[in-house]
């Protein structure tokens, strides 16, 4: 199967837009660059930025702010699932644009975008940044790793 971000030149556009995110505040069911993003909206818009998706946004259903401590129901899984271009492929070893989810509450409900070690993020109260992969306080919470299928 070939993946969309195995190329230097697809990795060097995604690097770049995903440093064109850095600072962007935190909003709940948000995704404008500079103005607001939450994780799951930050993550699908620079997917559809870059070329990697068409359509994505329409896969995630609506949620409230806190949903995850109220429904066990893997609502960022399914609709990842759901979309013909992300495959599941476990968390362990992510490569370069791969979509990770972490479970807060009873079911999965953040995710960031893995690029060289790192995973960009959209996290409330501190907005979009960038953090080490394997920070111990994250890292136990990974549960799932979706690629994206060159479409």
């Amino acid at each position: 199967m070939k993946w969309f971000f195995t190329s230097k030149e697809s990795q060097k556009i995604l690097h770049r837009e995903l440093r064109e995110w850095i600072g962007t505040p935190f909003r709940h069911y948000a995704g404008v660059k500079k103005a607001g993003a939450d994780c799951i909206h930050f993550a699908l818009t620079v997917y559809v930025n870059v070329g990697a998706v068409l359509d994505a946004l329409h896969y995630i259903p609506r949620y409230s702010h806190d949903w995850c401590h109220h429904t066990s129901e893997q609502m960022l899984y399914k609709g990842l699932k759901a979309h013909k271009l992300f495959v599941e492929v476990g968390h362990k070893e992510p490569i370069n644009g791969d979509i990770l989810l972490y479970q807060f509450g009873r079911a999965a409900s953040h995710c960031g975008i893995y690029h060289d070690g790192s995973v960009y993020q959209s996290i409330e109260r501190i907005g979009v940044c960038r953090l080490y992969h394997k920070d111990p306080s994250w890292i136990g919470r990974l549960r799932f790793g979706f690629r994206v299928k060159n479409g």
